[in-house]
């Protein structure tokens, strides 16, 4: 209770937060024109590329207490783990979704090859 979370989930999960009590900083691409829905929300614009030093200067000013974030699969969560660790901060990380069930492929050819049958099969 009262923690001041720091999430980078994306303003669309904003409302699975609701339960969290204390200020919640919310990275933003750019400023929002409307206010965010909840009423604790302090957007903190910014776009990266980010850097481990630049994001724990950041998580030190807020004074920041937990860091939440999404699998992403990429790099960009990257420096703000750094960041936590060095600091000493409890992670949450949510898991991606699942993928929904369909034809799978692995390279550009295997695509290419399942569109034209698939296109074939259509006519």
């Amino acid at each position: 209770p009262g923690a001041r979370a720091f999430l980078a989930v994306g303003r669309a999960s904003l409302p699975e937060f609701r339960g969290l009590r204390g200020p919640i900083h919310l990275r933003m691409m750019e400023t929002p024109r409307r206010k965010p829905a909840l009423s604790r929300v302090r957007p903190v614009p910014g776009a990266g590329p980010f850097d481990a030093r630049g994001e724990e200067r950041l998580f030190r000013r807020l004074g920041i207490d937990w860091l939440v974030l999404r699998n992403a699969g990429g790099p960009g969560s990257w420096p703000k783990l750094e960041a936590a660790r060095r600091m000493g901060l409890p992670v949450a990380m949510v898991d991606r979704p699942r993928r929904p069930e369909g034809p799978r492929v692995e390279t550009v050819e295997e695509a290419l090859r399942w569109l034209t049958l698939l296109t074939l099969s259509d006519v």
